[in-house]
């Protein structure tokens, strides 16, 4: 079947084979790409929660602890502003405020905390042992089964890095009053400098990362298939304007070749003349159409030459044809007047009988 269709349509079929190919390549290769740059993208949006809840839990730490730390000893409320973690999670309300980041969630969570609502998850502490276990580790993210869906999270450690944190959460009785009154004496004690304690977490609704990988996929493949669609269709135009076009009249040259009949033939006089303007290159075709040219030519002419042989050939017999029977005609009439003279000179046999006759 395929050797049966025109070099045109072999060639379009061939190129929309590697077009299907490349585009086949080319979807998986963005798909990966563009999955991996959605979630570089969401992630970079959970390092600047992590990051700015730590410029908050500093600043907590720095400014608001020593202006606050004298109060919790002259009021019976605990004041919970004065709480690193406390201010992370009011800030990070503030910014959900805003569309961009409504869909993140922030926690902290910790082994042992001071609030019950901190402390970490069956998911939560495996990642903070991991933490423990790679020291040199500053990130962990991936996939988890969220409340309601699968989840795009990024963990960061968190650790005692200021001695003033050991003021509430060294020993109960070096806690203020107010703290254990609001917390109670058990959770949040018996931290060291330096110790890890928790992970901060941030996690995104995977939905939204993979949104944001088809609306790239879709994007990109756009452009690919149009662009490849584009190249087919220039490649195809070019094959049959420079390939094409000058075989088209070679193969009818051949044709009429096989069949001798290019004398014959008034297309094929249109076909060579083609033939000469392809010629006219310098490429492969171009010297294929000369080396075709000066066969025709010489096919053509050698035709010409013998039909005008035959022609005069034909003549001449026509002539030495009549001149034979012209000259046919002219022994019969020599044969005919030879015999009517050889019949003149011999005596008939009835005119001598009557001679003898008479003389009696």
């Amino acid at each position: 079947m395929f050797r049966r269709l025109k070099l045109s349509l072999k060639f379009t079929i061939m190129l929309s084979l590697v077009f299907i190919g490349a585009i086949a390549v080319s979807g998986g290769i963005f798909f990966y790409t563009t999955t991996e740059a959605a979630k570089n993208e969401v992630s970079s949006r959970g390092e600047f929660i992590l990051t700015t809840m730590a410029s908050v839990r500093d600043y907590t730490t720095n400014e608001i602890n020593p202006l606050l730390a004298p109060k919790l000893n002259e009021q019976d409320g605990f004041i919970p502003q004065i709480v690193p973690t406390y201010s992370a999670q009011q800030v990070f309300s503030i910014i959900r405020q805003d569309p961009k980041y409504k869909d993140l969630a922030y926690r902290t969570a910790v082994l042992n905390p001071t609030n019950p609502a901190d402390l970490a998850d069956e998911f939560e502490t495996e990642l903070i042992e991991q933490f423990r276990d790679n020291p040199d580790q500053e990130l962990i993210y991936g996939f988890r089964e969220g409340r309601w869906q699968q989840e795009f999270y990024k963990a960061k450690p968190l650790f005692v890095t200021k001695p003033s944190c050991l003021e509430c959460h060294s020993t109960p009785e070096a806690a203020p009053p107010s703290l254990i009154e609001t917390y109670g004496p058990v959770g949040g004690f018996g931290w060291e400098l330096n110790e890890l304690i928790g992970m901060e977490i941030v996690a995104l609704p995977s939905e939204k990362v993979f949104a944001i990988a088809r609306r790239n996929l879709f994007l990109a493949m756009g452009i690919v298939i149009g662009l490849f669609a584009f190249v087919v269709l220039l490649i195809n135009a070019l094959l049959k304007w420079n390939i094409v076009r000058p075989i088209t009249p070679m193969v009818r040259l051949a044709d009429d070749l096989t069949a001798e009949r290019m004398d014959a033939d008034p297309q094929a006089e249109k076909d060579i003349l083609s033939l000469r303007k392809f010629a006219r290159n310098h490429d492969e075709v171009g010297q294929l159409a000369r080396i075709f040219v000066r066969m025709a030519d010489a096919v053509y002419n050698r035709e010409r030459s013998f039909a005008q042989q035959l022609q005069q050939m034909r003549q001449r017999s026509t002539y030495q044809q009549g001149k034979d029977e012209e000259f046919a005609y002219f022994k019969m009439l020599q044969q005919k007047a030879e015999t009517i003279r050889h019949q003149s000179k011999q005596p008939t046999s009835g005119g001598t009988e009557r001679e003898e006759g008479d003389v009696g």
